[in-house]
C-alpha cells in the first residue's frame, strides 16, 4: 500500500495488509501505522519522524527502512524479531549506545546506517571512522553494511579486537580488586585499634593511621 498526503486516513483492512510504504509525506508521528501488526515491509523515509517507539508492536517486520528522519532512539527494534533489513541511514545516531538494541536482532543480515545517497549522515560516521566494527560487534552474524559486504577478515579483526578488549578489562578489574581487598583489609586494622581504646594523647589517632602503612588514599580519591 502506496500513502500521500491525500489518503494518509489508513481504512484498508489491517489484517491483510503486508507491505506499506509512506514516504516523504511530512510524517511526524507513526500512530496512524501501529495496529497493522501483520506488515512485513515498511518504508517510511524522508519524513520528519523523531519519536517511532510506537513501531514496537509490529512485531513481524522484516524489511524496515528509516531513512532521512531525526530519530535517535532505536530501542523498539528489541521487539523485532524477525528483521533482516534495517535502514536508519540519515538520522540522529551519535554514539555506540544508541545502537546497542541491535544487539537483540538476532536475524538481522542488511543494515543500511552510514550510506552517502542520504542528504544528511548519521552524526557517528562522521566522528566514527569504525563504526562498522561497532555493528559487527553488535551483530556478529550481519551480511552487508550499508550496501557493502562483510569480509571474513573484518569480521575476525573485529573478534580479535572484542577478545583483547575483554582481556584488558578483566586484567584491570583484578588489579582494582587485589587494591580494594588491601584497603579493605588496613580498614579492619585501623578499626580494631579504635575498637580496642589504643588511642591517648600519646598515641593519636593520626599516629594510628601513620602506623598503617602503605594505604594507596590518591588511588582512591
Amino acid at each position: 500500500m502506496n500513502i500521500d498526503n491525500t489518503n494518509l486516513e489508513l481504512e484498508a483492512d489491517k489484517k491483510e495488509i503486508r507491505n506499506i510504504v509512506a514516504k516523504n509525506i511530512n510524517l511526524t508521528t507513526v500512530d496512524q501505522f501501529v495496529d497493522f501488526h501483520n506488515i512485513t515491509y515498511l518504508n517510511l523515509s524522508r519524513n520528519k519522524l523523531t519519536d517511532v517507539s510506537k513501531l514496537s508492536s509490529l512485531t513481524a517486520i522484516q524489511n524496515l527502512i528509516l531513512c532521512s528522519n531525526y530519530i535517535s532512539n532505536i530501542d523498539f527494534i528489541t521487539q523485532m524479531k524477525d528483521i533482516k533489513r534495517f535502514c536508519i541511514a540519515g538520522n540522529s545516531i551519535s554514539s555506540k549506545q544508541q545502537l546497542l538494541p541491535l544487539k537483540q536482532c538476532k536475524e538481522l543480515e542488511e543494515i543500511v546506517f552510514g550510506c552517502e545517497l542520504v542528504e544528511r549522515r548519521n552524526q557517528m560516521v562522521k566522528t566514527n571512522a569504525n563504526y562498522r566494527a561497532v555493528i559487527i560487534e553488535l551483530c556478529p552474524q550481519i551480511v552487508t553494511i550499508d550496501r557493502q559486504m562483510v569480509e571474513d577478515e573484518e569480521r575476525q579483526q573485529v573478534q580479535k579486537f572484542t577478545i583483547n578488549n575483554v582481556q584488558v578489562l578483566q586484567k584491570e578489574y583484578g588489579e582494582i580488586k587485589q587494591k580494594i581487598e588491601k584497603f579493605s583489609l588496613k580498614i579492619r586494622c585501623l578499626e580494631g585499634v579504635i575498637k580496642a581504646g589504643d588511642i591517648t594523647e600519646d598515641n593519636t589517632l593520626d599516629g594510628s593511621l601513620s602506623s598503617i602503612q602503605n594505604i594507596d588514599y590518591d588511588y582512591f580519591k
